[in-house]
């Protein structure tokens, strides 16, 4: 009898077990989905300048930009722009890449054309602090080396004589950055490109085909000393808010 007592109680444990899981699922609030990113950079953002040992270790950490990023956005972080032709993401952010070959350029421009969504930091003298000399491969790309593909659509950056930080505007948004550049307009290409550059004429936003591109003529905004809890601290800036608006307002169009 107190055998079947024991047996009685552990499967009526068992099923209050299974009850309780059963609502917990379907009554706790469910963890958001994000919306995709994909990013481009040769800033190392995802892990700082360090190895996935280093950055479980704590001697490495994520760029404060990138942390911000995946508050709104599930961030991938690419080298490879082949992955264009099969994903289904619609939005991509290139943040001061590599070089790009004149095939992933075609790449790029035509993936934008056929509705993508693209944001442009493109900074021509980045001066993101790094710990490698200048020089050594794994030192983010110091000037942008996407002129080819923003003359085919009839923009040229130039570079900005003030040094030092700079404060800018654009909109309400009020950033604190170092060295940005400005666009001026050229004759492209391009057959299905409108550019215009916007009253701060470091901000120029593009049609393409059936998308949209907007592009900053600076990417040391995303840098961490303008973002970490020492800048915080002095007052802080609307770097990452206007870098969050800008990628909800490429979506949303």
């Amino acid at each position: 009898m107190r055998d079947k007592k024991i047996i009685l109680g552990m499967g009526l444990s068992a099923l209050l077990l299974l009850v309780a899981a059963y609502f917990g699922a379907n009554y706790l609030p469910k963890q958001k989905q994000l919306p995709p990113l994909l990013l481009m950079s040769s800033i190392p953002m995802a892990m700082g300048e360090g190895d996935p040992a280093m950055l479980l270790s704590g001697e490495a950490k994520p760029y404060h930009a990138f942390v911000k990023l995946s508050e709104d956005y599930d961030v991938q972080q690419i080298d490879d722009l082949a992955i264009l032709k099969t994903s289904k993401t619609k939005i991509i952010m290139l943040a001061q890449p590599r070089a790009l070959s004149p095939e992933e350029l075609v790449i790029l421009d035509d993936w934008i054309a056929k509705g993508g969504r693209a944001l442009f930091l493109a900074d021509p003298a980045l001066a993101v602090e790094s710990k490698y000399p200048i020089g050594d491969k794994r030192r983010p790309v110091f000037t942008s080396l996407l002129s080819p593909l923003f003359k085919h659509w009839g923009l040229e950056m130039v570079v900005s004589m003030e040094s030092g930080d700079v404060e800018l505007d654009y909109q309400e948004y009020q950033i604190l950055t170092q060295t940005a550049g400005y666009w001026t307009s050229i004759k492209g290409s391009s057959k299905n490109s409108i550019c215009n550059i916007e009253t701060e004429n470091w901000v120029a936003i593009c049609k393409v085909g059936k998308g949209h591109a907007i592009l900053l003529a600076d990417a040391d905004l995303m840098g961490d000393e303008f973002l970490d809890d020492a800048a915080s601290m002095l007052g802080g800036n609307d770097n990452m808010a206007l870098i969050i608006n800008l990628l909800k307002k490429l979506s949303a169009s």
